[in-house]
């Protein structure tokens, strides 16, 4: 069990004050008994919730325990750099695709072309100095705005999704859409394929053939 901060509020390891007092709002109630108190003191393990003693945080524990791991866990995770693969070429490439990177400099000159099943298999990292060549089967714009069916080379089929202002420029059924540094998205409704946003639309081209 996680020990108090004594100290009336936030301990001096946190970037609070050590001699802040907490204030008096519902946060700052003694879970235990309902005590409301500018001299309460906090789990030093979740630092959210307080108690007006040790004897009442030792009665709260059983039902506290399970809260406070996961907001100590939470916190403590959101407190670390995101973690970086490294089978991609560059470290600037986060695996929750938080980074966009559109510098042509760092990227090979070559850009083979990668297939939906490639594209799937390195899933949710973004295939970098790759480039997606699917041709728009199907139109289905009457079903969800700007979206497409894109066949490969394979003749795999997946959705292709547009979330611009905007879609290219020449964007039909027939036409061959081009994306380099493409990645793979799995769509709420169970269909999959490439959800394109704004800020991939300078690797996109749109052509007739």
């Amino acid at each position: 069990m996680a020990s108090l901060d004594m100290k009336g509020g936030p301990s001096a390891g946190s970037n609070d004050s050590p001699n802040e007092k907490p204030p008096l709002a519902t946060s700052c109630i003694c879970a235990l008994c309902g005590t409301k108190s500018e001299k309460l003191s906090r789990c030093s393990r979740c630092k959210c919730t307080w108690y007006c003693s040790a004897d009442h945080q030792r009665a709260h524990y059983p039902e506290h325990k399970i809260h406070c791991r996961l907001i100590a866990d939470t916190a403590a995770a959101a407190a670390q750099p995101p973690a970086v693969p490294t089978n991609l070429g560059h470290p600037h490439i986060w695996a929750n695709r938080t980074v966009c990177l559109h510098n042509r400099n760092i990227m090979p000159k070559e850009s083979p072309v990668i297939s939906w099943r490639e594209l799937e298999g390195i899933h949710p990292n973004v295939a970098i100095g790759r480039t997606l060549e699917v041709r728009l089967v199907s139109d289905l714009t009457e079903i969800l705005p700007t979206r497409y069916e894109g066949k490969d080379a394979e003749g795999a089929v997946r959705v292709v999704a547009f979330y611009t202002f905007r879609p290219p420029e020449g964007l039909k059924k027939g036409c061959v859409l081009r994306w380099r540094n493409p990645w793979f998205h799995r769509f709420a409704h169970g269909g999959s394929g490439a959800n394109i946003e704004q800020w991939d639309l300078p690797n996109v081209t749109v052509s007739a053939a």
